[in-house]
């Protein structure tokens, strides 16, 4: 979503942390493909080719980071 991430993990066992970040990357990714303005597949794609002439249904995370932005 063209920005950069960085992440911190505190954790003794070296197995544990790399899962950790490894499942905190596969999130973001996962965020990327639903709200990126930048894929034509995506979620947030599809209602801006769609404003104004028609409603777009959405997944409930999309819907919930709309509905907390507009507050």
């Amino acid at each position: 979503m063209g920005t950069l991430v960085d992440i911190t993990v505190f954790e003794k066992d070296k197995n544990k942390a790399e899962l950790a970040i490894q499942n905190a990357f596969n999130e973001i990714q996962r965020l990327e493909e639903l709200m990126s303005t930048h894929i034509p597949g995506s979620e947030v794609s599809a209602i801006n080719q769609a404003a104004g002439v028609q409603s777009v249904p959405v997944s409930p995370k999309v819907f919930e980071v709309i509905e907390r932005a507009l507050y």
